[in-house]
């Protein structure tokens, strides 16, 4: 859902330094059992989300942005 909202904020930035539209989709890693805290240690099965990157390094004030986009 994050990441979701991460693409949907890139499409909000409108004049980034670099380019953000060079983003790589990672798909899903690995499934295995979780069993703690958030699920009052009963097993339930959790999807290890590997993520997506930039291949550009953004700065601190892109990330910034990008984080008010996603709250928006």
């Amino acid at each position: 859902m994050l990441e979701q909202l991460l693409l949907s904020a890139i499409e909000k930035f409108e004049f980034p330094r670099i380019d953000l539209t060079d983003y790589d989709i990672v798909e899903v890693g690995d499934v295995r059992i979780y069993n703690g805290v958030e699920s009052d240690y009963v097993d339930v099965e959790a999807t290890v989300y590997e993520g997506g990157y930039f291949n550009n390094k953004l700065t601190h004030e892109e990330v910034n942005i990008l984080a008010v986009y996603m709250i928006v």
